[in-house]
């Protein structure tokens, strides 16, 4: 027999059910656990905005750094150009530790000069003459004897001396007119022997040139000279004058002589566009004009070629069947003018023609 007994309570002692209680019992418990949440979301987002502050402060170090190795490459980089702009200037072997040429010119100046600045136009006979593979002719000193005058020898080389140390934004001008149109034609002549006259003038080919003396004549846009058809494609169109060239000018010593030989041709075009003593443009019948002998001068003032860019190099055709007339630098130049549009520099862009084709070579 089990000695366990079962408990039963008293129907009397059940406690009763408080609904109230309860019900405040889980809204405090809600609220307790909705502070708990709250606290946990707060520090989690303090947290989080301590990290990303941080994270922001090792991006502006980083950034900071980056900046400074920036500066520090560039400073590098341009110690490291010196050095080797230095290098190639003076160690050996380079362009000023390359050896001296003494020089007799014309038994008149004496002068010594790098040998890398008489032969930096390379392929041409002077750098040949000058390479040191060749013996030339030495005075009793052991000077190399130079067989032209100091006055027009001594011009190149002073312009050879600029153009080694010229850079892409500035450079050198051609040697300076001498002052006379024999000394000028003999200069030609000297530049012409040593092979380096177009190197001298940076010319660019104009198509179709005509030689008359000492120089080259060519129109534009170009067409050669025994062109027979009076064109009209010069209408809107833009020329360049191409570098080592220049617009002809009335003043140009022989002028009269040039026109005529020049309009004795057809060139395509019925008249032939010089600028004149005013600075202004005249036009000269070719003999593809019917209204007046070749060579004759248009009484027309406008529709002639008009100055466009601020550089004065570039015209415009307002009108049809005419061409500009230009001509080679060098030669018998012509005395310097205050007519700035009666000059063209030898430093321009290379040659183009707007709406047309680019300038052809010398035929």
């Amino acid at each position: 027999m089990s000695c366990e007994r079962s408990f039963v309570p008293a129907r009397g002692n059940r406690m009763p059910f408080d609904g109230n209680a309860a019900q405040a019992l889980a809204v405090e418990a809600a609220r307790s656990f909705g502070e708990g949440l709250r606290c946990i979301v707060s520090a989690a987002s303090a947290l989080v905005a301590e990290q990303e502050l941080r994270a922001t402060q090792e991006l502006l170090k980083l950034t900071e750094e980056r900046g400074r190795l920036l500066k520090e490459r560039q400073v590098l980089e341009l110690d490291r150009s010196r050095f080797e702009e230095e290098r190639r200037l003076f160690a050996p072997g380079g362009v000023e530790m390359s050896d001296m040429v003494p020089l007799n010119v014309g038994d008149e100046v004496m002068l010594a000069v790098l040998r890398s600045t008489l032969t930096q136009c390379t392929d041409s006979m002077l750098a040949a003459a000058f390479s040191g593979r060749w013996e030339l002719p030495r005075d009793k000193d052991g000077r190399v004897f130079i067989d032209f005058p100091s006055m027009l020898f001594v011009p190149l080389i002073e312009h050879l001396r600029m153009r080694r140390i010229e850079d892409d934004h500035d450079h050198a001008p051609p040697p300076p007119y001498l002052g006379s149109a024999d000394l000028e034609a003999q200069f030609q002549r000297m530049l012409r022997y040593y092979g380096v006259e177009d190197w001298v003038y940076r010319r660019d080919p104009v198509a179709h040139s005509l030689s008359i003396g000492d120089q080259n004549y060519g129109v534009l846009p170009p067409r050669a000279p025994e062109e027979n058809e009076a064109l009209s494609d010069m209408k809107g169109q833009i020329v360049e004058v191409p570098r080592g060239w220049e617009v002809l000018s009335s003043t140009s010593e022989a002028f009269d002589d040039v026109i005529r030989e020049l309009t004795s041709h057809g060139w395509g075009a019925a008249f032939l566009c010089v600028i004149n003593e005013k600075g202004g443009f005249d036009g000269y019948r070719t003999t593809l004009h019917s209204g007046g002998p070749a060579g004759s001068i248009s009484s027309l003032s406008t529709g002639w070629p008009e100055v466009t860019g601020e550089d004065e190099r570039s015209y415009e055709f307002p009108s049809s069947s005419y061409r500009l007339v230009v001509r080679s630098i060098g030669g018998q130049r012509r005395r310097p003018a205050n007519n700035s549009l009666a000059q063209a520099s030898v430093n321009g862009k290379s040659s183009t023609i707007a709406g047309g084709g680019g300038l052809e070579g010398v035929t």
